[in-house]
């Protein structure tokens, strides 16, 4: 049997309610969500029993990580979405363990990547019937199809007695006058009455093990229900209300419906008017059963051994074909190379000197043209260096969710450009030959791999760096020549810079004992 606890165990009962066993849960790494997540797991993987029969739980876990500022890096989220095993398997239900401001901006960003757009999106009370500052992610999505639970919001005499009071001492005093408890306030004043009661019905208040013993025996009727504790301290058989989320206008205004309720222990829930009142993504509302957790695999068209015996013909055929194109390829490639080297080898010589041409459109302006060379040796040390980018290869399938001004080369070789910071950073740790280097927060990026590593899956991804333009090279000017006379059986010809040392390459036509200056 499961052991199931409080909120999580409500999450259980819900999950379990529409037949569900595969789950996929993100959570940040806080210690709160990280908590929350592995006592579910611990409660949900492997094989159990239960009002429903046998039955085995599966999980797939991801991770994401906040940065030191606290917030989570867009780039993260995608890519940690995108890193979900490509078949769906475990992909469709998602449990998101996370505080508020983290888990609207998870889901705010699969909306806007169309992440599984019939991904159920499961939560507890820390996001679940909790209105976002905003909301731009809502009307995105007519109907989300968002589930989760929080503590059930009682309403008895009780609470109305407690409420009038709280509203009249807050008249009296001039302040704002509540019209409802807000979420977890029911739980905090009953929290209040039972500590003091324990207090007040123990011989010894000295003796804390004894006041404990006392408040764990306590039972009454409260304003968030009936309290009553376990062994444990544990409050026994608590009740939890579960959210649906519905766009209920048609400018997409977004809300929470309460649909109905779960204990701790399957078998426990009761949805109010059933479950044609749910609405899930992408499938709708008013249905007779819940989508399966599972995405359906396509029959078969012929029997199973077909396939290996289908493969293993088409890779030794493809392995032929390789090598044949492969040394055709080589035969030609070495054919055109030793022609082109017959055909240069005569007109090839070396620069002797430093070299800059003095250019002049007339005999007449040559005076002016040696006045001009002094002041271009001032000039610049250097030529302008190289400009590199950075750049990690998408998922195939997913170049449609990024912008084209950062999408590199065709779209189908799924090159994505860093940031400027993050090229910054990568350039930096590359001209210093560092091995590895991390360009974004929970990512790291191997130099001598060229690979990009999730830190918290260890997914990876293939990294390049493309060069526009020449690198560049340094030289003093003051050791170049500047002339204009060029060798007799060269005049006439394009000049060029020269840098003592060049081999250049000139028509057979004019083949010359000399050398270049």
């Amino acid at each position: 049997m499961l052991q199931e606890h409080g909120e999580v165990g409500a999450v259980i009962a819900m999950l379990r309610s529409f037949g569900w066993s595969k789950i996929t849960i993100l959570n940040t790494d806080t210690v709160f969500a990280k908590d929350w997540a592995n006592n579910f797991k611990k409660n949900w993987v492997g094989e159990h029993h239960d009002v429903s029969g046998e039955w085995k739980g599966s999980v797939y876990s991801e991770t994401l990580r906040l940065t030191p500022n606290g917030t989570i890096e867009a780039e993260s989220i995608r890519q940690t979405l995108q890193a979900f095993p490509a078949d769906g398997g475990n992909g469709r239900i998602v449990l998101l363990a996370a505080h508020s401001q983290h888990a609207f901006e998870v889901l705010e960003e699969a909306a806007k990547i169309r992440f599984r757009p019939d991904a159920i999106w499961i939560g507890g009370s820390s996001w679940a019937s909790t209105y976002p500052d905003q909301d731009l992610l809502w009307t995105k999505n007519r109907v989300p199809g968002y589930l989760g639970v929080a503590p059930f919001q009682h309403r008895d005499e009780d609470y109305d007695a407690f409420l009038s009071e709280l509203q009249s001492w807050q008249s009296a005093r001039g302040k704002l006058v509540t019209t409802e408890l807000p979420l977890f306030a029911r739980e905090t004043v009953d929290s209040i009455r039972a500590m003091a009661q324990a207090l007040a019905y123990s011989e010894n208040k000295r003796d804390g093990k004894a006041v404990v013993s006392d408040l764990r025996d306590l039972k009454f009727n409260g304003i968030s229900g009936w309290v009553e504790f376990t062994k444990l301290g544990d409050r026994k058989d608590p009740l939890y209300s579960i959210y649906n989320a519905h766009s209920m206008s048609e400018d997409g205004t977004f809300s929470w419906k309460e649909v109905g309720q779960s204990g701790t222990k399957i078998g426990s829930v009761i949805y109010e008017a059933g479950l044609r009142d749910i609405c899930f993504a992408e499938a709708g509302c008013s249905l007779d059963t819940p989508p399966s957790d599972s995405y359906p695999e396509p029959p078969l068209p012929v029997p199973g051994w077909t396939i290996p015996v289908i493969v293993a013909i088409a890779c030794v055929l493809i392995f032929f074909a390789y090598r044949y194109l492969r040394t055709k390829s080589k035969k030609h490639a070495h054919k055109t190379e030793l022609q082109a080297l017959q055909q240069s080898v005569a007109g090839m010589r070396t620069a002797e000197a430093n070299y800059i041409p003095l250019v002049t459109k007339a005999i007449d302006l040559e005076e002016q043209a040696l006045d001009r060379s002094t002041s271009e040796r001032k000039r610049a040390d250097s030529i302008v260096g190289e400009r590199a980018k950075w750049m990690w290869q998408e998922t195939p399938g997913y170049i449609g969710n990024h912008d084209v001004k950062q999408i590199y080369g065709d779209p189908n070789d799924s090159w994505i450009l860093y940031s400027d910071e993050s090229t910054v950073k990568l350039e930096e740790a590359y001209r210093r030959k560092k091995p590895k280097v991390s360009p974004l927060f929970g990512y790291e990026v191997n130099l001598k791999t060229m690979t990009q590593i999730n830190l918290a899956t260890k997914f990876e991804r293939q990294v390049q760096r493309v060069v526009d333009g020449a690198s560049s090279r340094e030289m003093s000017l003051n050791d170049v020549d500047v002339g204009d006379k060029m060798p007799a059986d060269l005049e006439g010809e394009a000049r060029m810079v020269l840098v003592k040392g060049d081999v250049v390459q000139v028509s057979p036509l004019h083949e010359s004992t000399h050398g270049f200056y």
